[in-house]
């Protein structure tokens, strides 16, 4: 009973745990809509979320002092004065008289004993105290206390809960107001390079408008416009040799002739 109470609780703690997740993975929602097989829904974008878990290890260095003795042999320096008997043999010379036979074996002299001084040496021992001086080098050892650093890896494992997406779903689509259902059934998505003509519209509407009306004159004026040269002044036809009319004064001027004709007029602005 104590272990079905325990796998209870556990359970439910999985559960708040994916969902904070969630939540955080999904910012437009508050919450994503669970379907109870283990994999969330998005409502607002239709994507289906898995959740897994994963165990990530990872290396840990860890670094430990460790101390120990260890013996360290130090040099040291000695210097040692010790008393040292020894023998030392002097000479002593010392002179004695020592008898001389002369003429021994001459057989025309009367032998005769004289005496000599005769030098002899020997030698005496004497003992004598030396101080001797002696210097030596000895190790000494030596107890320490050191601390040794240590680096040990150890794997470090962490349980990681993560939701990846593994399909879409489409989000239900809402009638407009005023489609019967019928016609809703049968909606089909547009495609995006699709032209879509307006309503009341049967064919593409042209501009039209009318080209303005030029005078024949180098100042283009409008057809509203007042007039702005007299009959005179505007021209004659292509087809008109002869200029006539209320307004012209005067007639042509054939050859070797005068009179008053077009050329008293004043000179037009244009050249036809």
């Amino acid at each position: 009973m104590k272990a079905r109470i325990l796998s209870l609780v556990v359970d439910r703690g999985m559960t708040f745990a994916a969902a904070t997740i969630a939540t955080t993975l999904v910012v437009s929602q508050p919450a994503s809509a669970q379907t109870g097989n283990g994999f969330y829904t998005d409502p607002s974008t239709g994507i289906v979320y898995r959740k897994v878990a994963k165990t990530i290890e990872t290396p840990v260095v860890e670094t430990k002092v460790e101390s120990h003795q260890e013996t360290v042999y130090t040099p040291k320096t000695i210097t040692e004065t010790k008393p040292e008997s020894r023998t030392i043999y002097r000479p002593i010379v010392e002179s004695t008289w020592q008898p001389r036979l002369n003429g021994r074996w001459n057989p025309f002299q009367q032998p005769s004993v004289s005496y000599h001084h005769v030098p002899q040496t020997r030698w005496e021992a004497h003992n004598e105290v030396v101080h001797r001086t002696q210097t030596r080098t000895e190790w000494v050892p030596e107890t320490r206390k050191v601390d040794v650093p240590k680096q040990f890896v150890r794997m470090q494992r962490e349980e990681k809960v993560d939701f990846e997406a593994v399909g879409r779903v489409a989000p239900a689509q809402q009638s407009a107001p005023g489609i019967s259902n019928a016609i809703a059934s049968r909606l089909r998505p547009l495609d995006a390079n699709e032209q879509v003509q307006p309503i009341g519209q049967s064919a593409p509407m042209v501009a039209r408008y009318t080209a303005p009306r030029i005078a024949a004159s180098t100042v283009g004026r409008m057809t509203s416009d007042p007039p702005r040269r007299t009959i005179g002044q505007s021209g004659m036809g292509t087809t008109d040799l002869t200029p006539q009319g209320p307004g012209y004064h005067g007639q042509a001027l054939p050859p070797n002739a005068g009179g008053i004709g077009v050329a008293t007029l004043p000179t037009l602005p244009f050249f036809r």
